[in-house]
């Protein structure tokens, strides 16, 4: 119930609540370094130089030769607010170039106020998408589909997080198919987001800090990393075995309840688990078919299932 109560909350509200150091660090140590060397790194929908995008990023500029980091903070708006009127507290941007010191330094940081919200389609943070490499952040997610059409459009690379429910939408399942966009190096997996003191109910407190735990949780990317084209081993046999992969009453393809189970010997469609994302290889599976896909068997759906063909049939 807890858990449930603070997932609700994130969908109502998602810009209260901060990726914690941990989470980031754990998907980000699987990217090979060079793909941040000379590069400006854009961390926006964040509280920056609070937010922990920004921090990882600044306390490791030199071991990763980046050029440039960019932070945005974001100010809610309040209902029905005359436009016309400044924010009740500017939004900013926070550019760091890098320390004459060996460390880091505060004073190194240029901050400049915003004359908008700090939203992510705002004409100010637009250009500053537009200076950016590559953009690392966690958007919110009731606006997942646009943010990462935002992305596209500018032609970014990109690491992001979002909920593992998101692939199968219209905007980003077209992406995930045509081998745009893929998961990150972690996948489903339950995050702990800091929440704000006011919450009453939370999964842990550590030095005084709330955090709340919340499942399905994947990073999006276009960038490489260790798991990419990394193969699944395959020992099952299809042949012989058929009673065991029944075909479906409305497609000609079978079905594969686990990713486990996807055999070996058969380059036919088979009707795999969402799961099977984070284990895709785009150079061993093609994907043909998913978003608003409803399967049957002897009159009964099943769960759903995304389309895959095997690619590499000698």
């Amino acid at each position: 119930m807890r858990n449930r109560s603070l997932h609700n909350a994130r969908k109502e509200k998602n810009d209260e609540f901060k990726t914690s150091l941990s989470d980031i660090e754990k998907e980000i140590s699987h990217y090979p370094k060079n793909q941040f060397k000379d590069k400006v790194i854009l961390c926006n929908c964040n509280d920056s130089p609070d937010s922990n995008f920004f921090r990882y990023f600044f306390y490791r500029f030199k071991k990763l030769g980046l050029k440039k980091l960019i932070g945005i903070s974001y100010v809610e708006k309040l209902m029905k607010l005359d436009m016309t009127i400044p924010p009740p507290n500017n939004a900013e941007v926070f550019e760091f170039s890098g320390s004459k010191g060996r460390m880091p330094s505060q004073k190194d940081i240029t901050i400049t106020p915003l004359k908008d919200f700090g939203e992510f389609d705002s004409l100010e943070c637009i250009n500053f998408l537009k200076q950016a490499d590559i953009v690392v952040t966690n958007p919110p997610f009731s606006r997942f589909v646009e943010y990462m059409t935002l992305l596209f459009k500018y032609k970014k690379k990109f690491l992001i997080m979002g909920k593992t429910d998101k692939i199968m939408i219209s905007g980003v399942w077209e992406n995930f198919k045509n081998g745009n966009v893929w998961p990150g190096y972690n996948y489903n997996e339950t995050c702990s987001f800091i929440i704000p003191p006011s919450y009453e109910k939370y999964s842990k407190m550590i030095d005084g800090i709330k955090y709340g735990e919340v499942p399905g949780i994947m990073w999006f990317t276009n960038l490489t990393h260790k798991r990419i084209n990394r193969s699944l081993i395959l020992v099952k046999k299809y042949y012989g075995n058929e009673k065991d992969y029944p075909k479906y009453d409305n497609i000609d393809a079978i079905e594969v309840s686990k990713v486990k189970l996807i055999p070996e010997d058969y380059y036919g469609v088979i009707g795999v688990p969402i799961t099977f994302i984070g284990s895709w290889n785009p150079s061993q599976f093609e994907i043909v078919g998913g978003e608003k896909l409803n399967t049957f068997i002897d009159g009964k759906e099943t769960y759903r299932r995304i389309l895959i063909k095997r690619k590499d049939k000698k």
